[in-house]
C-alpha cells in the first residue's frame, strides 16, 4: 500500500510539472525543487545518491559472489570477484549500447525474472490462508 501510494503521489507530482512547464517529461530533481525548493531537491538528490549507491554496492557485492562461485577459477587471476563481474557486464553493457543486441538481453533477463515471480506466486498459493491477513500477529 505504501509504495502503491508513493507511486501514485509522485506520477501526480509529475504530470502537474509537465503541465505547469509544458515539457514531455520530467526528473525527480525538478519535480522536488517545484514542490519543496531548493534545500528539498538538494536533500532529495542527496537520498537518491545514497540509496542507488548502496544498491550497487550490494549488486556488485552478490554479484562477484556468485560469479565465484559458478566460475571458481576467476579467484585465480588475483583480482576481487565483484571488480570482474562489473569489467564483464559493465563491458557488456558499453560494448553493445546502442545497438538491438542490448535491448534484447534487457527483454530476456526482464521476462526470465517476470516468470520467476509468476512460478514463485503458484508454487506458494496453496498456501494462502486470506483469513490471517486481518488477524492481529502474536509475536
Amino acid at each position: 500500500v505504501y509504495m502503491a501510494t508513493t507511486g501514485l503521489l509522485i506520477a501526480e507530482v509529475a504530470l502537474a510539472e509537465m503541465a505547469s512547464s509544458g515539457k514531455v517529461s520530467t526528473s525527480l530533481q525538478s519535480m522536488a525543487a517545484q514542490t519543496i525548493g531548493p534545500v528539498g531537491a538538494a536533500v532529495s538528490s542527496v537520498s537518491f545518491i545514497v540509496v542507488h549507491f548502496g544498491l550497487l554496492v550490494a549488486y556488485l557485492s552478490r554479484g562477484g559472489e556468485l560469479l565465484a562461485v559458478a566460475f571458481p577459477e576467476v579467484l585465480a587471476t588475483g583480482l576481487p570477484a565483484p571488480a570482474i563481474f562489473a569489467a564483464v557486464f559493465g563491458g557488456l553493457v558499453f560494448l553493445t549500447k546502442g545497438s538491438d543486441a542490448l535491448e534484447v538481453a534487457n527483454n530476456a533477463f526482464a521476462s526470465v525474472l517476470l516468470v520467476s515471480f509468476v512460478a514463485l506466486v503458484l508454487l506458494a498459493a496453496p498456501s494462502f490462508e486470506p483469513g490471517r491477513l486481518f488477524e492481529v500477529a502474536n509475536w
